[in-house]
C-alpha cells in the first residue's frame, strides 16, 4: 500500500480527496504502472502537459493541497512522507478550517 493510500484510509472521503495526475504518458502505460504496483488512487492524465504548465509544476513529484474553495494552500515538491506527523498536522489544520 502506498503512503497516499495509507493516508486516505485515515480520513473520511468527504474530508480528503486524493487525485494523482500523470504528466505526458498515455492511459495504457499509466494503467499498467498503477496496477503493477497495486495502486488504487484515482489517476488523471495530463497527456499534453497543459495542467502541469498551468500550475507551474517544475518538478515531479509535486503535490498541491487545495481547500474546499479551490484555493491552493500549499505546494510540496519532491518526496513527501504522507503519514508523517508534520503532514498529518498540516492536513488536519486544512480540513479543520473548512
Amino acid at each position: 500500500m502506498s503512503s497516499l493510500e495509507k493516508l486516505a484510509s485515515r480520513y473520511d472521503e468527504a474530508d480528503l480527496k486524493i487525485l494523482l495526475i500523470n504528466v505526458g504518458e498515455d492511459n495504457d502505460k499509466v494503467a499498467a504502472f498503477m496496477s503493477g504496483r497495486g495502486y488504487t488512487n484515482t489517476t488523471l492524465l495530463d497527456v499534453d502537459s497543459e495542467a502541469a504548465k498551468a500550475y507551474r509544476a517544475i518538478g515531479i513529484p509535486i503535490a498541491y493541497l487545495v481547500d474546499k474553495h479551490g484555493i491552493v494552500t500549499d505546494r510540496l515538491i519532491g518526496y513527501v512522507d504522507w503519514n508523517s506527523t508534520k503532514i498529518r498536522s498540516l492536513l488536519d489544520g486544512l480540513i479543520g478550517d473548512q
